[in-house]
């Protein structure tokens, strides 16, 4: 569901009330500058009755500063000459703060509904400072962090470059950035527009204190018969650790597959899932995140390797993780 509906379902359920939103032509935003018709979609809309402006922030956009956000909706509501509130992802809360304080008006989905003209201070489930607890990575974060564990390029880049060299939205990794602070993982740096993370600690150091945080790169396992071995399948599971050390393969081999490639895989018939290893010619597991974007060679990265094994009740495996992991150049 994009921003637009997000907001659509949560005006209707919040106020009993269809805000009647409908998208502006060209003519309307004509006169807008370039920078404000990237960055947002422009929406008419009757807010409690009140014709008014809706711009929805576009899905693969940085989240701006709370002074960017302020000139922003001020230069719109120059131009278009009406009220204009800007709909928003969810925001950090010194940023909800701020918008406050400059009386910016703001709809963040499920979140917060600040409407000065109106009066209007609806707020819902943002938790308060402090309070947050991270129980475990989102998969996307835990890319972010593994790739910085890794030696590769994270600190230096910003977080858009970053985005677009993973696969994943802006909006996303904006969220990462958040998460990963919350849990004391990393910090940010500002350079102007540009937000780039930086990880303070010794990686071995930042391994130690991420690993429980982290997930089971693996959804689910299964038994396969395939009309052919794909070249984007990845060796993974005691497949890869063979690769790595001593520790002999199983006669099945294992892949890795990221979930929703495998459920394509299967819906167009590449794929047969049997109900054992009898008859199967691999086992495929189906990962929370692209194994291809953190793997170096043929084989799934050694972080996420030693995470999806890490309940192994056979010491030659443990033996051989241990021994993955010392050579890693910390």
């Amino acid at each position: 569901m994009n921003l637009k509906m997000e907001f659509i379902r949560y005006f209707t359920k919040a106020t009993g009330h269809d805000p009647g939103v409908v998208a502006a032509s060209a003519p309307q935003v004509a006169n807008l500058p370039l920078y404000l018709r990237s960055y947002y979609d422009l929406y008419r809309a009757a807010i409690f009755g009140l014709p008014m402006w809706l711009a929805v922030q576009k899905e693969k956009t940085e989240v701006s500063t709370p002074a960017e956000y302020a000139a922003q909706q001020a230069k719109l509501q120059d131009v278009l000459k009406e009220n204009v509130a800007l709909v928003l992802p969810v925001i950090a809360s010194y940023t909800r703060h701020q918008l406050l304080k400059v009386r910016v008006p703001f709809i963040v989905p499920d979140r917060q509904m600040f409407l000065p003209m109106l009066l209007v201070d609806l707020r819902e489930q943002f938790p308060r400072p402090g309070r947050a607890v991270t129980k475990s990575l989102s998969a996307a974060a835990q890319v972010v962090l593994l790739r910085h564990l890794l030696g590769r390029p994270v600190a230096g880049l910003a977080l858009g470059e970053l985005a677009g060299e993973l696969g994943y939205s802006a909006m996303t990794l904006s969220n990462v950035r958040q998460e990963l602070e919350t849990a004391k993982l990393c910090q940010t740096i500002r350079e102007k527009r540009r937000m780039r993370l930086t990880f303070p600690m010794p990686r071995k150091e930042l391994w130690a204190r991420a690993e429980p945080l982290l997930q089971d790169p693996v959804k689910a396992r299964y038994w396969v018969r395939f009309s052919r071995l794909s070249e984007d399948w990845l060796r993974a599971g005691l497949t890869a650790l063979a690769d790595l050390t001593l520790v002999a393969d199983d006669v099945v081999p294992t892949y890795a597959v990221k979930d929703s490639e495998f459920k394509a895989e299967m819906a167009r018939g590449q794929i047969v899932v049997c109900p054992g290893p009898e008859g199967a010619q691999a086992q495929i597991e189906a990962w929370r995140y692209d194994p291809r974007v953190l793997a170096d060679g043929k084989t799934v990265d050694r972080l996420s390797l030693a995470r999806s094994l890490r309940q192994t009740d056979d010491e030659r495996v443990a033996q051989a993780l241990q021994q993955i992991m010392a050579g890693i150049p910390w």
